[in-house]
């Protein structure tokens, strides 16, 4: 049974520092969630760089939100994360390493090394740019579904990191390294493919539509979607354990499926949520 998860701590948590709370801001939709090591927690990432811990996330200080950011991604250990904005620049918090080479192109995806010694950044039109112990893979001898990679929403490593799937809106999915070749269904019509993470032997992957259509391959076990009153889902993350996964949509509600735990009060979206579509 699906669960509907309302981001309301933050209320509390800002409303000291006069601000409005994290996903509410018009201006600043939330962008990014990521997972703990454990997967007891995550954190949440506005476009106005602003970071939400729940569960077990560790608060992460950060004096100086860095503006316009696009995504995330947390460091091994948990205590720490890297934020990118839609320029290419790579802001590090906590123990998450620092890369000081700026990047060449705009890129607004994320994801780190086995090591977190390491960043890919892709750009939309799926340019990989590495930073550190990050290497650029090879394309996978299997095949794309087009020519080249168009479009391009989420990016996911494989397990022992010398792979990486990128997937466009449109559900076409690009192998590099040892990455399994995977191929999503097209989405319904009017809807995109917003995000993907692979389950943890990198035989399967998850991908979800803005609607939050969740679409599984390989070993990926399909575990549940939200509520279609409840749209606009911008980022998802997998539990260690590959039976679970939680998904977030651009106001900050959470969605948590299988083995991830319910971290935050359970808010039902009302009848009336202006979210949801006339019956």
């Amino acid at each position: 049974m699906n669960r509907v998860i309302a981001i309301i701590t933050a209320a509390f948590l800002l409303m000291g520092a006069g601000l409005p709370p994290i996903g509410e801001a018009q201006d600043s939709p939330i962008v990014a969630i990521a997972g703990t090591p454990s997967g007891n927690g995550f954190w949440l990432v506005d476009a106005a760089g602003r970071i939400e811990p729940h569960g077990d996330a560790a608060s992460i200080p950060n004096p100086t939100p860095p503006e316009d950011v696009a995504d995330a991604a947390a460091s091994p250990s948990g205590n720490g994360l890297w934020l990118v904005n839609h320029s290419g620049a790579v802001f590090s918090f906590g123990d998450a390493e620092q890369f000081e080479t700026p990047s060449p192109s705009p890129c607004c995806i994320i994801e780190r090394t086995l090591s977190g010694k390491g960043l890919w950044l892709v750009d939309h039109d799926g340019t990989i740019f590495t930073r550190g112990d990050a290497q650029t893979p090879h394309p996978s001898p299997s095949g794309w579904p087009e020519p080249n990679p168009t479009g391009i929403v989420d990016i996911a490593a494989t397990p022992s990191g010398n792979g990486l799937w990128l997937l466009g809106e449109s559900g076409g999915v690009w192998e590099f390294g040892d990455a399994q070749l995977f191929e999503m269904p097209e989405p319904s019509p009017g809807e995109i493919f917003s995000a993907l993470a692979a389950t943890p032997s990198g035989m399967g992957l998850w991908a979800v539509t803005s609607t939050g259509q969740v679409f599984t391959q390989g070993d990926a076990p399909f575990l549940g979607y939200p509520d279609p009153c409840c749209p606009s889902i911008v980022d998802m993350h997998a539990t260690p354990s590959g039976q679970g996964y939680r998904l977030v949509d651009i106001t900050g509600e959470v969605f948590e499926f299988g083995d991830a735990q319910t971290l935050i009060i359970v808010k039902p979206c009302p009848a009336n949520s202006p979210k949801c579509p006339p019956k």
